[in-house]
């Protein structure tokens, strides 16, 4: 993430092209959102606003979500979601 970007108390932003945009407010709910396996460019915008918008993040691999993540400057928790973990959740 860029270090000219700054985060204020309730902005929820997310970087695209090297430019900070605030996302947009969702009603509350459970969204599901796929993510692109390889390329990071093949995200929909759709997906990286409720994705940065996002009060629970829960991936199967944790490590991959990061990353995209990462990449588009999505700050949010997250936490691991899978079949050996389910049935604790």
């Amino acid at each position: 993430m860029s270090p000219a970007l700054r985060y204020q108390p309730g902005e929820v932003l997310l970087q695209l092209a090297g430019q900070a945009v605030e996302a947009p407010r969702l009603p509350a709910g459970l969204y599901l959102v796929a993510t692109p396996i390889g390329n990071l460019a093949d995200i929909s915008l759709r997906a990286l606003a409720t994705l940065a918008r996002a009060d629970l993040i829960a991936a199967e691999d944790t490590r991959h979500s990061k990353k995209l993540l990462t990449h588009f400057g999505v700050r949010g928790e997250m936490t691991p979601y899978h079949e050996h973990n389910a049935e604790k959740e």
